[in-house]
């Protein structure tokens, strides 16, 4: 379990050698974020948890449903879906390696980074940026800032706004109800 490098070099007439020994460590480091408030490696439903006011970030590492008026004081990532719902709501930014769901009242007061689809129902806002890798659908809700989405734009039911720009890739489409 041990290698030996060696390297030898002459530089106007000077010789060197160099000898380094490479061994094979006994076990794997595992590394578990530690700056966050909470870390969850797996998912989190919202009929199974209701953590009430975390203050600072958390990090899941699978698919996050926060409801029940719950409250995050820091980012929200999640390695799968996000659903805020109910009136709960982050005071900082989401990144959602997945879908994205906000629905009931839900909030997100910063930027959202998402990538996969983002859907907004109704009494929902970001009060930031929005990045959408995939579909933005909003059949209510409002974006504060600027919406960038790099599939399409569905707007439909009652009176959703981007309060600046939108950007998209896909095709743009509107129906009232």
């Amino acid at each position: 379990n041990v290698i030996k490098v060696s390297s030898s070099a002459s530089y106007k007439s000077v010789n060197s050698t160099v000898v380094a020994y490479l061994t094979k460590p006994t076990t794997i480091p595992v590394t578990i974020p530690t700056n966050y408030a909470i870390y969850v490696d797996g998912d989190v439903y919202s009929n199974s948890f209701n953590p009430g006011t975390v203050d600072g970030p958390v990090y899941v590492n699978g698919a996050f449903n926060l409801s029940s008026g719950s409250e995050i004081n820091g980012k929200l990532i999640s390695t799968g879906n996000i659903n805020i719902s109910n009136g709960s709501g982050t005071t900082y930014n989401i990144v959602g390696f997945g879908d994205v769901e906000l629905d009931g009242g839900g909030s997100v007061n910063g930027n959202a980074l998402v990538k996969g689809n983002l859907t907004f129902g109704g009494g929902t806002r970001i009060s930031g940026n929005v990045q959408c890798d995939g579909n933005l659908n909003m059949s209510q809700g409002t974006i504060n800032g600027t919406a960038t989405t790099g599939g399409n734009a569905k707007f439909s039911g009652g009176a959703p706004k981007i309060l600046t720009n939108l950007n998209y890739n896909g095709t743009l489409s509107y129906r009232s109800e």
